[in-house]
């Protein structure tokens, strides 16, 4: 075997080597929650009556309500979502409340399936601007900010 043919056989085995682990890489925006995670969550819910107990921290860390009129809020800030997971019952809704100077638009990670697209903000909104949804099918509504990708968060329907 001369050169040539090794160095194109080494070649074709490290295509082959990187298009695995190509494959076998996440997606940025596919949102893997931990089963373990969701049941301890889950059993948390269910002996607290319904009530998450987390209270986001703002970055200037300041506590920040987590209910207020029975919604529950969601604020996002210049570095993603506080709380980026949330968990409540079907029914209920949930305010996106923008409080960085970026623009915010709320979008389902899935858009696969047309339940998940109606969860899509119409248009972003600006510093302040608030988004509100009602989740009425159970399940895991991973989303993040189409104008920023990178920043991700998860509803927990039950």
């Amino acid at each position: 075997m001369n050169n040539k043919n090794l160095v194109l056989i080494i070649i074709a085995v490290a295509l082959v080597v990187l298009g695995f682990y190509y494959y076998q890489t996440p997606i940025a925006n596919d949102i893997v929650v931990d089963e373990d995670v969701l049941n301890e969550m889950m059993d948390n819910t269910q002996r607290n009556g319904g009530v998450v107990e987390t209270i986001p921290i703002s970055p200037l860390g300041e506590t920040l309500p987590l209910t207020e009129n029975g919604k529950f809020l969601i604020y996002y800030f210049a570095d993603g979502f506080s709380p980026n997971t949330l968990q409540i019952r079907k029914g209920e809704s949930v305010k996106f409340i923008n409080k960085s100077d970026s623009a915010m638009r709320v979008y389902a990670s899935d858009q696969d399936s047309s339940i998940y697209r109606e969860f899509n903000q119409s248009q972003s909104v600006g510093e302040n601007g608030i988004y509100e949804y009602t989740f009425n099918e159970v399940g895991i509504w991973p989303y993040y900010n189409y104008n920023e990708q990178s920043n991700l968060g998860n509803i927990l329907v039950y």
